[in-house]
């Protein structure tokens, strides 16, 4: 009984945290009685609007990133 006892235990801690992790299903029982998934839904801009918009983002970065190293050439040359 005792082992039994821990085993549920052991077994509502870990679905507890599986659920806190991956968010509780929508509707658990909709693959048993046949519900087809929701449409999905549009995307709210243009395919390349993201696009632009990533581009944009990823040049940002890399000129922050060529800033640090310039700061970290600039670092060591006075180390030295």
């Amino acid at each position: 009984m005792r082992t039994k006892t821990l085993f549920l235990a052991i077994f509502i801690a870990f679905s507890t945290a599986s659920f806190a992790q991956f968010g509780l299903p929508k509707n658990p029982m909709g693959a048993l009685v046949g519900n087809k998934k929701e449409q999905q839904e549009e995307p709210a801009d243009d395919i390349t609007q993201i696009q632009a918009k990533l581009v944009i983002d990823v040049a940002d970065a890399l000129l922050d990133v060529i800033e640090a190293q310039a700061l970290i050439a600039d670092a060591q040359g006075a180390a030295e």
